[in-house]
């Protein structure tokens, strides 16, 4: 395991040097924007969730999964990280080809896009 400083993941340790310059890019972004998320590392990923919530209770979990040299991100249907992301759903995207940074930047995009998206989030409705 390789040491990563990347508090507002909870993570400390990491697969090997490539997710530690994803994961470290991503704090970095979220120290930036003032949030936090949950991030354990897999045997074959890093696994990054985002729980959107409303009066204690979870409506949605957004996901960024990290394997090296893809990042894949969107809203995870199951709420769990035992079950991979589907590339082939319409709200999951796919990038490659980048370094592990520009990845990251590109993964918080999204993140900080679906915080704020007025869809995502939760409005009380008075009567």
């Amino acid at each position: 395991m390789v040491p990563a400083n990347a508090p507002r993941l909870n993570l400390f340790v990491c697969r090997n040097e490539v997710d530690r310059e994803f994961l470290e890019a991503l704090n970095a972004r979220a120290e930036r924007g003032g949030w936090t998320a949950d991030s354990w590392p897999r045997e074959d990923r890093a696994l990054i969730s985002f729980d959107v919530e409303s009066e204690d209770c979870i409506i949605q979990t957004l996901r960024i999964d990290f394997d090296g040299t893809t990042v894949i991100f969107g809203p995870n249907e199951t709420c769990q990280l035992v079950t991979d992301l589907d590339p082939n759903r319409h709200d999951v995207c796919v990038a490659t080809g980048s370094s592990p940074a520009i990845l990251a930047s590109v993964a918080a995009d999204w993140l900080e896009r679906e915080m704020n998206n007025p869809l995502t989030i939760p409005r009380r409705v008075e009567h």
